[in-house]
């Protein structure tokens, strides 16, 4: 999935309950909120900043040069294996020299 539209669609997921509880204090005239100190915060304010949030995530990823790469993704080349050490303790495929078989 592109992270492009992951963003967009975080932005819808916390927009639509935000509205709507911001119309649902309007239409009502009571503030849906939670305790937060002395006052009530309102239910839609933590939904609109978390939506803000994710817009501003969205366009700064949209700003950014189509030929640039993000600074933080750095792709790693495989190792040929004449380059890659082999550390002979950790290869488990034959038996332990002085095992023997199972007794019967």
């Amino acid at each position: 999935m592109n992270p492009s539209s992951v963003k967009l669609f975080l932005t819808l997921l916390w927009l639509i309950p935000g509205v709507g509880l911001l119309l649902h204090d309007v239409w009502t005239g009571r503030t849906l909120g939670v305790p937060f100190g002395q006052s009530s915060v309102p239910l839609a304010v933590p939904c609109l900043i978390l939506a803000a949030f994710n817009v501003l995530r969205w366009w700064s990823l949209r700003s950014r040069p189509m030929g640039g790469s993000s600074p933080r993704v750095h792709h790693r080349r495989p190792r040929e294996e004449s380059q890659a050490a082999v550390d002979l303790t950790f290869q488990f495929d034959d038996p332990p020299a002085g095992s023997r078989g199972p007794e019967r």
